[in-house]
């Protein structure tokens, strides 16, 4: 049986589907927020003790809220791979019943993984930021 795209199911799946995928790209904002929020208390704490070694620490979240944000970006790409395909299906007229609200377990591989935290919207951020902890450590000793 063919699903119509004005009926109920269709209209419900893909804003499930949306709704998903605007969680995962809001996740991604909340750790980089996090992750500058972090590294500032840090680098505060540095500077006002005057142990700039300390500073070093800061590449530890840095790194992890980068492993995160990746995770992130991989499982918005699955779910959004997941909404075309079904969209598809449904303009073709080829959306199968077992398609509506199916989520199903994202199988990401090492090239998910590796295209992911090569984006545009990952790199530009903890590239520089993980480069500046150890010149401003530098800064701090002088």
């Amino acid at each position: 049986m063919t699903l119509l795209p004005d009926s109920n199911a269709v209209i419900k799946t893909l804003e499930m589907q949306q709704a998903i995928i605007a969680r995962m790209a809001s996740s991604s904002a909340s750790v980089k927020t996090w992750c500058i929020t972090l590294v500032s208390a840090i680098v505060a704490f540095s500077a006002d003790n005057g142990k700039p070694k300390v500073l070093l620490v800061a590449i530890i979240p840095i790194v992890l809220f980068f492993f995160l944000d990746v995770y992130y970006l991989c499982l918005e790409r699955y779910f959004r791979a997941k909404y075309e395909l079904f969209s598809v299906h449904v303009q073709n007229a080829q959306a199968a019943q077992e398609e509506l609200f199916e989520i199903g377990k994202p199988t990401l591989v090492y090239s998910d993984f590796l295209s992911s935290a090569i984006s545009w919207s990952i790199w530009p951020y903890y590239l520089p930021l993980i480069l500046s902890v150890p010149i401003i450590a530098y800064i701090l000793s002088k």
